[in-house]
């Protein structure tokens, strides 16, 4: 594919994110029914809204503590960095191309993220097709594979409404993702310094991504014959000290930029851990913890956050094979069941569908999962504008939505690792595709049957 040609995407999408950033500056807060992507709550959250990340760099510059209120919860070093673009006056009137400059390095890194991929996948199977079943051959990926999978895992970025959404409101949802698409690419080229290097910066901007570090581990020791003590030597201690010391010399450097004040810990982590804002959004956080007693609410803190993390070791063991697979579906149970999601968390993970295209014909509710997104993303802005602002409905309508919302993508999620077992356990058994006919129907249908 021509240069050219790839470009045209790129300015479509440059073009979709420059008209929703003018019509977010252009409406302002004046007009509920006008559309503003920095003010939606599917969008804006307290822990990636600018407008708060302003707030903090003016009372910054004022030699303020910007963590003494209650607004600002992105970490220091974020706060330098709006001060340095700020106080540039060629930057400081073209903010949200910043943004969509961050946003396209993404999609390029999503596109060669998606080489990777399906180069490791072929460079697998050549390494065991002597293990895989003879009746198994047309279910092996072929090597035009890697023609288009770039391109359409660009496309899928670029054109991904949740994430045009996400950039032209200005969300720092944008630099989290371009962290792990940063952490990706290196870890499928086995770049361990890199990949922890991103992978800290990821974990310093919003804490849940420290989960990915188990698939980095089981990336270096894929296909490895050393015994555990080995492993935990060669491969598991290495990475710890790595990434530990990236993010200690993160965290060392927002400590005295602060001036030797630690009260940014708890501004940033300690409110992601403990939830206290329940402004609503597009989680299952906001509502419980308005409608429970304060003196449950420890338990069902801990409840939760424990639930966003205790897949990690059962899903680990599982995909121990496939780390971009695992990684993949930490993301997505991230994007569920963190505290403050957004449409741009989801739509991370989504853009990256297309590189798990060899799974779809395993899948059996893509379409159920599609319909159920579809309404979810429609009804749910139309349903919280119905309860805010005609006070026709109540917060019940709008957490249903995002009870189903967060459902979609569970099954969505299940589905994929349904399929790669499946494929897997075809792989190495066989199958058939047997013509019968249905005795009650009198109609022919198919049966795959395991050799």
């Amino acid at each position: 594919m021509s240069a050219s040609s790839l470009m045209i995407p790129y300015w479509l999408g440059i073009a979709l994110r420059i008209y929703f950033s003018s019509s977010s500056a252009s409406t302002g807060l004046a007009s509920p029914d006008a559309f503003n992507p920095a003010q939606r709550v599917e969008i804006a959250t307290p822990l990636n809204a600018y407008h708060r990340l302003t707030e903090g760099v003016a009372l910054f510059n004022q030699g303020l503590d910007p963590y003494s209120g209650v607004l600002c919860h992105e970490p220091p070093l974020f706060l330098k960095l709006g001060q340095w673009v700020q106080g540039r006056r060629a930057w400081a009137k073209k903010i949200p191309a910043f943004f969509i400059m961050f946003d396209l390095l993404t999609a390029a890194l999503v596109g060669l993220l998606a080489r990777l991929v399906v180069q490791r996948l072929l460079q697998r199977q050549n390494e065991e097709s002597d293990s895989y079943h003879k009746d198994a051959a047309e279910l092996l990926l072929e090597q035009t594979a890697l023609d288009s999978v770039d391109f359409t895992a660009q496309l899928s970025y670029l054109f991904n409404p949740f994430l045009i959404l996400s950039s032209a409101g200005q969300t720092t949802t944008v630099f989290d993702n371009f962290f792990l698409a940063l952490f990706l690419v290196a870890m499928l080229k086995k770049n361990r310094i890199g990949a922890c290097l991103f992978l800290a910066l990821a974990v310093y901007k919003s804490f849940y991504p420290i989960m990915l570090l188990v698939p980095l581990m089981v990336m270096f020791m894929e296909g490895s014959k050393k015994s555990w003590r080995q492993e935990l030597t060669t491969n598991v201690l290495p990475t710890l000290v790595i990434f530990c010391g990236f993010l200690v010399g993160l965290l060392w450097m927002s400590y005295m930029i602060m001036g030797r004040n630690p009260s940014f810990l708890w501004a940033t982590y300690g409110f992601i851990l403990s939830v206290p804002e329940l402004t609503p959004n597009m989680g299952l956080f906001w509502y419980f913890f308005t409608e429970m007693f304060e003196h449950f609410r420890v338990f069902f803190v801990c409840t939760f956050q424990i639930n966003a993390f205790i897949y990690v070791i059962p899903l680990a063991i599982k995909l121990r094979h496939d780390p971009f697979l695992l990684a993949f579906t930490l993301i997505g149970l991230t994007a569920i069941f963190k505290s403050y999601p957004s449409y741009g968390d989801v739509g991370f993970y989504l853009a990256l569908l297309p590189i798990l295209s060899h799974l779809f014909p395993y899948t059996k509710q893509l379409f159920v999962v599609a319909v159920m997104l579809t309404v979810t993303t429609v009804l749910g802005p139309i349903l919280y504008h119905l309860w805010i602002y005609n006070g026709s409905a109540n917060a019940n309508y709008f957490f249903a939505i995002n009870l189903v919302f967060g459902t979609a993508q569970i099954f969505l999620l299940t589905d994929l690792l349904f399929a790669y077992l499946k494929r897997e356990f075809y792989l190495i058994n066989g199958y058939k595709i047997l013509n019968q006919v249905n005795e009650s129907t009198q109609k022919p249908h198919a049966r795959i049957v395991l050799t």
